[in-house]
């Protein structure tokens, strides 16, 4: 089991966004007590289901060369996330 630094740092994304994953069903995730631990199979089906988006090679672009802030790049990945998962039942949900 991973804790969300570790996957964080794995994909190299903040904490913060690990956590805004597990709460909105992206990352499946295990709350224990009050920290979230996540399964590094989980972390690979996501890395999986994501391997071919051309989008991000444009988020990522941009932000080296300066034209996009840090904290802007979060934020378009985390809305490409959302658009890509639109409409996929989340792991867990009962309806």
């Amino acid at each position: 089991m991973l804790s969300a630094s570790e996957v964080a740092n794995q994909l190299r994304v903040s904490p913060r966004t690990v956590h805004r994953w597990a709460c909105v069903g992206t990352l499946p995730a295990y709350r224990i007590g009050r920290v979230y631990r996540f399964k590094a199979e989980d972390v690979e089906l996501l890395l999986e289901s994501h391997k071919c988006q051309v989008v991000s090679i444009n988020v990522k672009a941009r932000a080296y060369s300066g034209s996009i802030t840090p904290c802007q790049v979060e934020s378009e990945y985390d809305s490409l996330l959302e658009r890509l998962t639109k409409g996929k039942r989340r792991r867990g949900s009962n309806s």
